[in-house]
């Protein structure tokens, strides 16, 4: 019935602060690592299946995540789940999970550590991560992109203001990246960027990152927010 919540089964481990991830080829939610406890980080992942109401338990990550990223990848079956915190350390750590195979397999860590951190896939298939909190626990506005073809991470404009646990999604019909709210070391988080990707979408094609991107302020929103929800992009998280 429409417009009501129902008990599910129980999963098979505790992910506080984990990830999920829709996965259309399977119509299954996979649901990634997370804490089992306040500081143990977990490498454990398991998909629901609404229609059986059953939890399967796939093989181990390569490395625990909790307070990652996670989103499918622009082949509709490669989940990636980048960054987040292990035993008190944030993380550069990039693991991705193949929904075919049923496999998990490491790939090229991220040029930076970032912790409580929000990424999303571009429509031209570039899987874009911005801020998050860095090794001393400080909030960055740095931002890159991962190319799953060339298994590559590249370096791309930086926010205007540092920020942690924000939002974000696409605008636009994907034209732009909208992020706002989360924790700053400035005092400015209540403020919305705006990354124009308009160039970057038309003339960056396959390895090619010449085109320019930029970030914009819009106005602030009337209260301060911070801690992560879900945004609006097709495929993340």
């Amino acid at each position: 019935m429409c417009g009501t919540w129902t008990t599910v089964a129980t999963p098979n481990y505790y992910h506080i602060s984990g990830t999920a991830t829709y996965l259309p080829n399977n119509q299954t939610i996979l649901v990634v690592a997370g804490y089992n406890t306040i500081t143990q980080a977990q490498n454990t992942a398991e998909f629901y299946n609404p229609t059986t109401n059953t939890w399967t338990i796939t093989p181990l990550l390569a490395s625990g995540h909790a307070q990652a990223v996670g989103g499918l990848l622009s082949d509709n079956v490669t989940v990636i789940v980048a960054g987040g915190n292990s035993g008190g350390s944030n993380l550069k750590n990039v693991d991705l999970y193949n929904s075919v195979s049923n496999t998990w397999s490491a790939t090229t860590v991220m040029t930076s550590v970032r912790n409580l951190a929000a990424g999303l896939l571009l429509p031209n298939g570039l899987f874009l991560m911005t801020g998050g909190q860095i090794g001393t626990g400080a909030s960055v506005a740095t931002c890159e992109l991962y190319n799953h073809t060339s298994a590559t991470w590249t370096a791309t404009g930086s926010m205007t203001y540092t920020r942690s646990q924000h939002v974000i999604t696409l605008l636009d019909g994907g034209l732009e990246v909208f992020v706002t709210g989360g924790q700053s070391t400035t005092p400015n988080d209540s403020y919305g960027d705006i990354y124009n990707v308009r160039i970057f979408l038309s003339e960056a094609k396959g390895d090619s990152y010449s085109a320019v991107r930029v970030w914009q302020i819009v106005a602030n929103a009337p209260i301060r927010r911070f801690s992560r929800g879900p945004g609006l992009p097709p495929m993340a998280r």
